[in-house]
């Protein structure tokens, strides 16, 4: 069973608000594919991918129109 099924729904959403928050600040350092963002913040690139589209439809990651290594370059919107 994945760990996330077995923490309670408030542990859950903190966890997300942790990653939110490490990728914003990554990001702030400037434009990043979604690999650089992992190594600047330490999280595994799974983490990341899944947080970004999150953080997009949250309005505050945008992708834009650049590619690197053929990776989609994202900044802060």
């Amino acid at each position: 069973m994945p760990l996330a099924a077995t923490l309670p729904a408030a542990l859950t959403r903190q966890f997300a608000a942790g990653h939110f928050a490490l990728i914003l600040d990554a990001l702030a350092q400037g434009p990043a594919t979604f690999k650089e963002i992992a190594e600047r913040c330490g999280l595994e690139r799974h983490a990341v991918a899944r947080r970004l589209p999150e953080l997009r439809d949250a309005g505050k990651v945008r992708r834009t129109d650049q590619e690197r290594d053929n990776c989609a370059v994202w900044s802060l919107a």
